[in-house]
């Protein structure tokens, strides 16, 4: 039955609005829908209409735009009045606007996705689940080699609850990549947002670019030119630790870090009581989620030197030093027993540390592992890989061949070796033109001295790299060197080209 001033809408058409019952005249029935200014005439009998009716709790929105929640619904002359608290409203005084979003009338208007777009969007969320259960989804893009090593310190990092460690890897076994591998893993499970890199100033530009070339991330560059708002608000940092050594009042303290990273950690003396620098980095790291120190030489200051840096990561655990030095001893015993073959609940050697009743508790050989380590060595806060012992289960490197050239000397002196050496030099230059010829000299004086006597004999291509250049000349003669056809055939360095820069090409 269509009665005036009912509100009906049209199935086959529901974007003209709600409509209003005008008149019913015999046979047929006229809505006028004030919405799209439309007026349709239909046969009652088989008009595509629905009767609009809200239900009790649900909201209601008038023509005068208000909206009102529905507590009771009556019915009086086929038009339903709805009271809203102390309001009655009329089903004529509903706004226009249909609104359809109901499962229910999504249903009946046949308003819904086909079958194949409801399956592609469960798959996407099975495959969504099993991305954010995988493991190694920090190893996912990097440009990287993936070495045994580097990944099996990145996956325990990544498992760590709160990641705070020293990376302690000899020169040349990938420190740097273990730490991008790290941040990297850790922007990829949203654990982080921020990053602080704090580097040697002559390390800046290569962290910069290994971060973008290797792991696409995009770092800025704090220096005294750069905005400090642009650096509070950036995402990745990088800093050098001269920066941080004479600059109290930089930026670093004026938001919260995620993650801290500190390459060449034992530049810092952690051990110095009433540091300024050292107290910054304590108020950052108490903040950070985690935290990591890099260093290939992390006693160069001694023991107490290494204790010093464990304590600045983990002051609740590395508290007193006495007990530390002993953990230090331990852990040679502990390395010796973890290599054995055959480690299991069964080795009488494992009584020394556990109870029986312990020890039949572990349920794994990686179990029994990492309970010798947290409880008796210096625990999971350190990792330190050496060549000689990789080198017994892969062949990560190319052997390195000594040659040597004996120099003909009528007498010793300082100029007569370093001319007989310059000759021999000469020789190596016309005998591998298409080679990459790498010269470590002591000092700066040598370098000059070798590129001017060069220069001299003929046009050689020659790059040269020592600690007084700016850091901008130095990576400008770094890339010289690593043009393939146009670049430098030599580059004659001192001996800080040895320090972190990646001349392994």
């Amino acid at each position: 039955m269509f009665v005036t001033g009912q509100r009906w809408y049209s199935e086959a058409e529901p974007e003209l609005g709600l409509g209003i019952i005008l008149n019913t005249e015999g046979k047929q029935v006229t809505v006028e829908y004030p919405l799209s200014n439309e007026k349709r005439i239909y046969n009652s009998k088989s008009a595509p209409l629905k009767r609009f009716k809200v239900e009790e709790n649900e909201v209601i929105k008038t023509s005068d735009n208000q909206s009102l929640k529905v507590t009771a619904v009556h019915v009086q002359n086929d038009i339903i009045f709805y009271a809203c608290g102390d309001k009655i409203i009329t089903e004529m005084e509903l706004s226009a606007e249909l609104d359809l979003n109901g499962p229910l009338e999504r249903i009946i208007l046949s308003d819904y996705d086909s079958p194949d777009l409801y399956q592609l969007r469960y798959d996407s969320y099975l495959q969504r689940r099993h991305y954010e259960s995988f493991k190694f989804k920090g190893f996912l893009g990097p440009k990287v080699r993936l070495i045994p090593h580097q990944i099996y310190v990145a996956k325990t990092i990544l498992e760590m609850d709160q990641p705070k460690v020293m990376l302690c890897d000899e020169v040349g076994l990938g420190k740097t990549i273990e730490a991008c591998l790290v941040v990297n893993g850790l922007l990829q499970k949203e654990l982080i947002r921020n990053v602080l890199f704090i580097v040697p100033e002559s390390l800046v530009n290569q962290w910069f670019v290994e971060l973008y070339r290797k792991f696409n991330i995009s770092a800025i560059i704090a220096t005294e030119e750069e905005d400090k708002t642009t650096l509070i608000e950036a995402p990745i940092v990088i800093i050098s630790n001269k920066n941080v050594k004479q600059n109290p009042d930089s930026f670093l303290l004026l938001r919260k870090w995620d993650a801290l990273i500190v390459d060449e950690s034992h530049q810092f003396n952690f051990d110095k009581k009433e540091n300024s620098e050292i107290e910054r980095l304590k108020h950052i790291n108490q903040k950070t989620f985690s935290t990591l120190l890099l260093s290939a030489t992390p006693e160069i200051l001694g023991a107490h030197g290494l204790y010093s840096q464990l304590n600045f990561l983990d002051p609740l655990k590395y508290d007193n030093f006495h007990d530390f030095k002993q953990s230090l001893i331990n852990s040679q015993t502990i390395s010796t027993l973890i290599k054995e073959d055959h480690l299991t609940v069964q080795n009488s050697k494992l009584l020394k540390y556990f109870s029986k009743n312990e020890i039949e508790t572990f349920e794994s050989t990686q179990e029994i592992k990492q309970a010798l380590v947290d409880r008796f060595g210096t625990g999971r806060n350190y990792f330190r890989n050496s060549r000689s012992n990789l080198d017994k289960y892969s062949r990560l490197f190319n052997d390195r061949v000594l040659y040597r050239y004996a120099l003909n000397l009528d007498q010793i002196t300082d100029s007569k070796v370093l001319e007989a050496k310059l000759e021999v030099l000469l020789q190596m230059i016309s005998k591998y033109p298409e080679d990459k010829i790498l010269v470590i000299c002591h000092s700066k004086k040598v370098v000059l001295h070798l590129q001017k006597k060069l220069l001299e004999i003929d046009n050689f291509k020659l790059a040269i790299f020592h600690s007084d250049q700016s850091t901008i000349e130095r990576d400008r003669q770094a890339a010289y060197f690593a043009e393939d056809q146009d670049g430098a055939q030599v580059l004659i360095s001192t001996e800080v080209g040895s320090e972190g820069r990646n001349f392994e090409f």
